[in-house]
């Protein structure tokens, strides 16, 4: 990653002094414990952002009644990758809704309870895309909305993100 871009913060003269004397004595350089505490800070206050994850579910013109496309995009690509490779996600189980996802964002997953296996998704690139259907009834007797598949799947991915983020190694 490339460190390029620069915070700048006003701070006492004796604090910017005593700041610098400790780094002395630690012997690490001011900017690079600057950047250190700033990349921990984000690490650990990351979940406060609430557009970590973008979940945009419409009907397109062309699609049948009860037929929706899925869209979610990730605001940090790599936040739900597992030592680089993409961490596949299960689809929640909602009544008369069924999630396929397009080919590049297929993954096989294990079913809750590890009763055999269910097609899931995973993100390429910090973008889902899938299809979503009305399952065995017209869509406007469905009893799960779409506002409720929205908020199922966000909550599968936030789910996976803040784990991902608290089993990350913390910087030293």
């Amino acid at each position: 990653m490339e460190k390029d871009t620069f915070i700048k913060a006003r701070i006492a003269a004796e604090t910017k002094k005593d700041f610098d004397d400790i780094c002395q004595t630690l012997g690490v350089q001011p900017t690079s414990k600057v950047r250190e505490l700033v990349e921990a800070f984000v690490q650990r206050e990351y979940g406060r952002l609430e557009d970590r994850l973008t979940v945009h579910i419409y009907h397109p013109t062309d699609y049948d009644f009860g037929a929706w496309r899925v869209k979610m995009r990730l605001r940090n690509p790599a936040a739900i990758n597992w030592q680089g490779n993409p961490v596949p996600f299960a689809f929640p189980q909602l009544p008369k809704r069924r999630l396929h996802p397009d080919e590049p964002y297929l993954s096989v997953v294990q079913q809750p309870g590890g009763n055999g296996y269910a097609i899931g998704g995973h993100f390429v690139n910090g973008t889902f895309e899938g299809h979503l259907y009305s399952n065995g009834i017209e869509e406007e007797q469905n009893p799960t909305s779409i506002e409720e598949v929205r908020e199922a799947l966000a909550r599968v991915v936030i789910d996976i993100l803040d784990r991902i983020a608290a089993s990350s190694p913390k910087p030293n």
